[in-house]
């Protein structure tokens, strides 16, 4: 297992040179996963961020705190900015939200964030990531980084299902499985998500998918993408009733050694 981590000054440096989105060294970090006991990854916690409107020199300002911060926390095992998609040219994508995927039973630590404590968010949702296709082993060692030497851009996709889609995404799930695996090349990890505290410890809820997030790469634009996602079974059944795509840059990413 290694750890590449960096000093204050590098990061104030960094943070002062920064003209992009977000700039500073590369951070690749390997670390056993922790098992279930049926030799299954435990899933993830993931938490989608959103920034207050009009918050940009404030996450400007506390960027360096921030990333210092982050790349301290073990069970942070992957996290980066999302972006907006709307804009014409990759330069001008305004960074939005952050997005974290988390080992269990760390997420009150978040209140330590400097971004959480000068009240960057205005609000965030959470859910348990179940990964059934790709691992976070699939990200290429050079695109995890402020500025990667990897010219390929991820996207992040959030789909929400629609009340009573249930059955429908049952029934589609193996050629959903199916076709995500068709293009390995492109999805680098993707899986369901499920409510995180379901109300009064309700396991009917807990157990009921309540969207699905992926991310990709290869994609020349946004276009391109949503050509692609027309082809997902589960989106010719009508299972989701919206779906969210942000860029992504990964910055985190801790990696089991063994991860395929």
């Amino acid at each position: 297992m290694w750890l590449r981590t960096f000093t204050a000054a590098r990061f104030r440096n960094a943070n002062a040179r920064a003209t992009g989105l977000l700039h500073h060294s590369r951070l690749r970090v390997r670390h056993r996963l922790h098992m279930s006991g049926a030799g299954q990854p435990i899933p993830l916690v993931a938490v989608l961020a959103f920034d207050r409107p009009d918050a940009r020199e404030l996450r400007r300002a506390n960027r360096t705190a921030h990333l210092e911060w982050a790349t301290q926390q073990p069970w942070i095992r992957l996290g980066g900015p999302l972006s907006d998609t709307s804009a014409t040219e990759r330069e001008k994508e305004k960074v939005i939200g952050s997005f974290l995927g988390l080992q269990t039973g760390f997420v009150e630590h978040l209140k330590q964030d400097p971004y959480t404590q000068v009240g960057l968010f205005e609000r965030s949702e959470r859910y348990v990531w179940r990964v059934s296709v790709g691992s976070l082993a699939s990200f290429p060692p050079d695109a995890v980084e402020l500025s990667p030497r990897h010219q390929d851009r991820f996207y992040l996709i959030w789909g929400v299902d629609k009340p009573g889609a249930l059955e429908r995404r049952l029934a589609q799930r193996e050629k959903h499985l199916a076709w995500l695996r068709a293009s390995e090349t492109r999805c680098v990890i993707a899986g369901a998500v499920f409510e995180e505290a379901p109300p009064s410890g309700d396991a009917a809820s807990a157990s009921k998918p309540r969207g699905t997030i992926l991310i990709v790469r290869g994609f020349n634009d946004v276009h391109e993408l949503r050509s692609w996602l027309a082809g997902d079974p589960y989106q010719e059944s009508n299972v989701f009733e919206h779906i969210h795509i942000f860029g992504f840059q990964p910055i985190i990413c801790r990696v089991d050694s063994n991860s395929p």
